[in-house]
């Protein structure tokens, strides 16, 4: 059974998922990296609460989610270097697309401009939002 908070993260993961759809459509492409960043955080750390184990209060929990695998479900444990590989590379953006370089004088949008990269970290994003949803409905 599918706990609430693990319901409650997965549902956010939606949402960001949804908003990181609609900035892409509209060529925000820094607050399409934010939210593809923010859709995985929250969905692995939905498949964490599921299982029990509580992930740290940060973004970016890759190292902590591979060290954890094993508490996962089989069909999860096979799609953590997935979860990881991905919530690694947006982690690494998370900063930038929030901030930019303030030092360079660059905001968030003029740093981010690669539509074509930020469709794949978006899709990225919505497939492990994808698996996370699939596995809690089958719980």
């Amino acid at each position: 059974m599918t706990t609430s908070v693990a319901k409650g993260y997965v549902e956010q993961a939606g949402e960001s998922i949804d908003a990181a759809g609609d900035a892409l459509r509209r060529g925000n492409i820094a607050t399409a990296t934010r939210e593809a960043q923010l859709t995985v955080e929250l969905a692995v750390k939905a498949s964490l609460y599921e299982v029990g184990v509580e992930p740290p209060r940060d973004h970016d929990i890759h190292v902590f989610l591979l060290r954890h695998r094993t508490a996962l479900p089989p069909a999860w444990q096979r799609k953590v270097g997935e979860w990881a590989e991905a919530m690694g590379e947006l982690s690494l953006l998370r900063a930038r697309a929030w901030y930019g370089d303030p030092r360079e004088g660059r905001t968030a949008r003029e740093m981010f401009s690669d539509r074509e990269e930020t469709e794949r970290l978006v899709e990225m994003a919505r497939s492990v939002y994808r698996s996370v949803q699939s596995f809690l409905r089958k719980q």
